[in-house]
C-alpha cells in the first residue's frame, strides 16, 4: 500500500510541477499583444530612403544626373544604372532611384531603381549594392518587390539585414556585402522543429519575427525574438532565435523574457507522511484533478 501511495504522490507532484513551469525556450506568459507587435514591425518595414529623380542632388552627397549617372560626393559610380520598361526594353534612364541610409562605416548603401519615365507601372524593382568607397554599383536582388525598409548593418561591413513583408509573410533578407549575394531566412521550418516547446501548433500565418528585438552578436550572427501567435484572441509568445547569416541556420529555443513566477503550491514530501491523513492526501488531490 505504501508503494502505491508513493507512486500516486510522485505522479501528483509531477502534474503540479509541469503546470507551473514553461517549456524550455518558451516564455511562461505571452509577450506583446498582436497589435503592439504589428505596430512595432511596421516601424521597421516602412523607413524613408533618399529619393532622387534625374537632375536632382541630395545634401547627403548623392546625385542623379539627367543621363542616369549616379554620383556620390561628386564622383560618379560605375557602371551605369540599368533598368527596363514593362516590355523588357533596356534603358539607362531610371525615372527615380531610392537609396538607403549609408552603413556606419560609410562604405555601403543599398538602392532600388525605377522603370523609365514612359513605363505604365513605373515599378522600382531593380536592386543595387553601392560600394561608395570604390565608386562601384552591383546588381544584387534581395526582394521580389523591394520597398524602403530599415537596414541593419553588420559589424566590419560583413552583412546587411532587411525585413521582407510579402504575400502575407514576414521574413529576413541577408545581403553578403563582400560576396555581393543575398539569401532569405524564413522561420517556419525552424519553428516547426521546436514544436515540442511551443504553446500551440504554429503555421506560416502565425509565426512573426519581432523586428524590434534584432541585435548583433558578432559579425555574422544576430539574435531575434520570434513571436508565436496562439489563442483567441491571439497573443504573441516570444521564442529566442540565433541566426547564422552565412549559412542561414536558425537556432531556436533560448528564453527571451523571464518566466512568470510559479503559482504558489503546497510543499509535500511523500517520504515524511506520517499520519493516515497525510498519507491519503495525495490520493484525494489526484482524484480531484482527474475527476
Amino acid at each position: 500500500m505504501n508503494s502505491i501511495r508513493m507512486i500516486l504522490c510522485t505522479t501528483l507532484l509531477a502534474i503540479l510541477f509541469g503546470a507551473t513551469h514553461a517549456a524550455p525556450g518558451m516564455a511562461a506568459e505571452p509577450g506583446k499583444t498582436v497589435d503592439a507587435l504589428t505596430a512595432s514591425n511596421q516601424k521597421k518595414s516602412a523607413v524613408p530612403w533618399i529619393s532622387l529623380q534625374p537632375g536632382q542632388k541630395n545634401p547627403s552627397g548623392f546625385g542623379l544626373a539627367p543621363d542616369g549617372t549616379l554620383s556620390y560626393a561628386g564622383h560618379p559610380l560605375q557602371p551605369t544604372i540599368k533598368v527596363a520598361d514593362e516590355n523588357g526594353q533596356a534603358s539607362n534612364h531610371p525615372s527615380e532611384v531610392r537609396i538607403s541610409p549609408v552603413s556606419p562605416s560609410g562604405h555601403f548603401a543599398l538602392m532600388t531603381a525605377c522603370e523609365p519615365v514612359a513605363s505604365a507601372n513605373n515599378l522600382c524593382w531593380f536592386q543595387y549594392l553601392l560600394d561608395l568607397k570604390n565608386g562601384r554599383l552591383y546588381e544584387v536582388a534581395w526582394a521580389k518587390y523591394p520597398t524602403p525598409v530599415h537596414v541593419w548593418w553588420g559589424k566590419e561591413d560583413g552583412f546587411a539585414v532587411l525585413p521582407i513583408d510579402e504575400e502575407g509573410e514576414l521574413w529576413l533578407a541577408v545581403v553578403d556585402l563582400q560576396k555581393r549575394t543575398s539569401r532569405d531566412i524564413h522561420f517556419g521550418a525552424a519553428v516547426a522543429q521546436a514544436g515540442g516547446a511551443l504553446p500551440c501548433k504554429p503555421d506560416e500565418g502565425n509565426i512573426v519575427p519581432d523586428l524590434e528585438t534584432l541585435a548583433w552578436l558578432s559579425n555574422n550572427t544576430t539574435s531575434l525574438s520570434v513571436a508565436i501567435l496562439c489563442g483567441q484572441p491571439a497573443r504573441a509568445y516570444p521564442v529566442k532565435s540565433v541566426l547564422d547569416l552565412e549559412t542561414g541556420h536558425i537556432q531556436m529555443g533560448a528564453q527571451t523574457t523571464p518566466t512568470a513566477p510559479a503559482k504558489a503550491t503546497a510543499s509535500f514530501d511523500c517520504h515524511k507522511a506520517a499520519s493516515a491523513v497525510e498519507k491519503i492526501l495525495p490520493i484525494r488531490l489526484l482524484a480531484n484533478l482527474v475527476s
